[in-house]
């Protein structure tokens, strides 16, 4: 699936994404896959990068949109989150990838966060800058 985005990428698509013949479905369903890819929030979980390509290493994103009215930004190298940022009001419950199950993050002020079965629940009421420990 990886080599069809490739090809995509290196054929159909100029630098901002947008495609030579545009139409409306095929880049905004491009970016909404790619998008996808790197953040999920259904059922008030935000998954971070649960579908990412073997071959996306190291990477980031940032201001992506997750329901609940939440902003998301997030650094990853070797297929593990170094940092994510999450703004919005509330109880935000973040999912990480099955291979950070009982990682520890420390956010801007040093309190300490530990996943439990993966996930770290923090209450929010702006920014919020978690770093791996």
């Amino acid at each position: 699936m990886f080599i069809v985005y490739a090809l995509i990428l290196i054929f159909a698509v100029f630098a901002d994404l947008l495609k030579i013949n545009y139409q409306i479905d095929g880049n905004l369903g491009f970016t909404a896959a790619v998008s996808e890819m790197v953040i999920q929030s259904h059922e008030g979980t935000i998954h971070l990068i649960p579908a990412l390509p073997q071959l996306w290493h190291t990477g980031d994103f940032r201001g992506l949109r997750a329901r609940g009215n939440f902003t998301v930004d997030c650094t990853w190298k070797d297929h593990s989150v170094e940092t994510f940022g999450v703004e919005g009001k509330g109880t935000c419950v973040v999912e990480l990838p099955a291979t950070q199950k009982t990682m520890t993050f420390a956010d801007e002020t040093g309190k300490v966060y530990t996943a439990e079965n993966g996930c770290i629940t923090v209450e929010l009421s702006g920014k919020s800058v978690f770093t791996a420990m």
